[in-house]
């Protein structure tokens, strides 16, 4: 059961309540604090890699929207070629996006400013080695002093409002059930989704997916981002996220 398949469709209609302007506010505002401005390559400054951002985990384009609003160029890479293929419906102006694995390097050395990962994407690397493999990426195509800005559900969040629960919800014709389960040793989460769409005459079609996150501790992702390039510039949690800012040397 791979993960954002046929949800990829629906996947929108269920996101609908998320506040994508103000975490893009987060966002951007982290950026600029950085110098990473959206017209910094063209206004003869010395930048750090002009306007592109890369985003890992791009999903359907929904915060790169924002971005590419703000003026800044967005390369997306996702790991689901069915979340590429939403993505690319809405013909986003300064928007690229690529079937493509976060743990690889997809740009060139050294060729971007910034790099982003919203909406827990970083908790789909299950292993501890995947999460270095992908600092590692980010650190060779970011340019000396370029910010990577990600987020990631806290093992509180797994374990206190998730644990062993299951949920419900509908979108029109759409609905699920949420199936979770939460490791507290390996601190391995797993939800399993059944989505049930009604048709025309009473009929009802379902379709099932499984998904794993991982909770880290702030230790391990600042020793590894150390081990990889990075210095931890800012953390804080707030609600069910724990936001990082790492800075390459």
């Amino acid at each position: 059961m791979a993960a954002y398949k046929k949800f990829a469709r629906w996947y929108d209609r269920f996101m609908a309540d998320i506040p994508y302007g103000e975490w893009a506010e987060y966002v951007i505002g982290q950026l600029k604090r950085y110098g990473i401005e959206p017209d910094a390559a063209d206004n003869g400054a010395e930048d750090l890699g002009g306007n592109v951002v890369l985003e890992l985990g791009c999903g359907t384009g929904s915060m790169a929207r924002y971005l590419c609003m703000e003026g800044y160029r967005v390369v997306g890479i996702d790991l689901s070629p069915d979340m590429i293929k939403e993505a690319d419906r809405k013909l986003i102006p300064g928007f690229e996006a690529y079937v493509g694995d976060m743990r690889v390097p997809f740009l060139e050395n050294e060729s971007c400013a910034g790099i982003i990962s919203v909406c827990d994407s970083m908790n789909y690397l299950i292993a501890k080695s995947d999460v270095e493999l992908t600092l590692k990426a980010a650190a060779m195509q970011l340019r000396r002093g370029g910010v990577f800005v990600f987020d990631m559900k806290t093992d509180r969040f797994y374990r206190e409002e998730l644990a062993d629960n299951v949920f419900t919800d509908r979108a029109g014709s759409i609905s699920y059930v949420w199936e979770n389960h939460y490791d507290e040793r390996t601190h391995v989460n797993t939800y399993d989704i059944t989505f049930y769409r009604r048709l025309i005459g009473g009929l009802c079609l379902s379709y099932r997916e499984r998904h794993r996150q991982r909770a880290y501790s702030k230790t391990f992702i600042e020793k590894a981002a150390e081990k990889c390039g990075f210095e931890l510039c800012d953390y804080k949690v707030k609600g069910e996220r724990a936001y990082y800012i790492l800075r390459k040397f």
